[in-house]
């Protein structure tokens, strides 16, 4: 994992330094990212990338048809862009670091932001005044502000499970069972 993070950093970077300007590009482009990492997950398509008869131009086309199909006009703004950054992947064999990609390029969407999407899953609703210190909480701990969304869970038992688009904190008694049943039998 750290390899491939330290593969993918530099596209990030560079993705994410050339449209950071433009805020509807730069949401765009985390779409494109999402879809992109999303389509080469898929066992057929990871069988196409490894494939050596499958050309640069079938994965490309591929590829952006994929993002045509699910995102439609909206690519058509960075077509040439969306291509070009394709066939770098394509070009570099990187493609297969897409999701690290898309995680490093949607930290530092955030951190431009200064906002961090919280989804907090809980077994219970939330007081009003326990959403606004756990939102504190985490606004300290990570030094950014917090856009926390809240929902309930009835499988979590109790607790909490808190996501971000970078980690999970399993907070719940269901996740605490979990954890005890694994130590136990190992």
């Amino acid at each position: 994992m750290a390899e491939s993070l330290t593969v993918a950093r530099p596209y990030a970077r560079a993705l994410f330094e050339w449209v950071r300007a433009d805020s509807v590009v730069l949401d765009l482009w985390g779409s494109v990212l999402s879809v992109l990492k999303e389509a080469v997950a898929q066992q057929a398509f990871k069988q196409q990338i490894s494939n050596p008869r499958v050309t640069k131009a079938e994965l490309l086309k591929n590829l952006t048809g994929i993002l045509g199909h699910v995102l439609e006009d909206s690519v058509k703004k960075i077509e040439v862009e969306l291509e070009n950054f394709i066939s770098l992947l394509i070009d570099n064999k990187r493609l297969q670091v897409l999701s690290e990609i898309f995680v490093l390029y949607k930290q530092l969407v955030v951190q431009q932001q200064k906002t961090m999407n919280v989804e907090v899953s809980s077994a219970f609703a939330l007081s009003s005044k326990l959403q606004t210190e756990l939102e504190a909480i985490l606004s300290q701990r990570f030094n950014t502000n917090i856009s926390a969304q809240y929902k309930i869970d009835s499988n979590l038992i109790g607790g909490m499970l808190i996501r971000t688009e970078a980690f999970v904190v399993d907070a719940s008694i269901q996740g605490m069972l979990a954890q005890l049943k694994n130590h136990i039998i190992a």
